[in-house]
């Protein structure tokens, strides 16, 4: 399912977005705007908690529910070296 959104905020790890650029993203949506977040990872490769807590972070990081459309390109993988 495509949807169309007028500013896009890519990050590498969920919650990123919220930490830089946060307010930026939620004055948009005040303004109107169609906003969307792709984290490239969900966050399973952290030394510190897995996806299912990064999701959480990422949630309350957001603050309250605002018509921001989010997705997660792909798991992470680990290198072999």
């Amino acid at each position: 399912m495509s949807q169309a959104v007028d500013l896009l905020a890519i990050a590498a790890h969920r919650d990123d977005v919220e930490l830089t650029c946060g307010g930026t993203l939620a004055k948009a949506v005040r303004a109107g705007h169609r906003v969307g977040i792709l984290d490239l990872t969900q966050g399973e490769t952290g030394t510190r908690g897995d996806a299912g807590l990064r999701a959480a972070e990422a949630e309350r990081a957001a603050g309250s529910p605002t018509p921001i459309s989010r997705t997660t390109s792909r798991p992470a993988r680990r290198s072999s070296s």
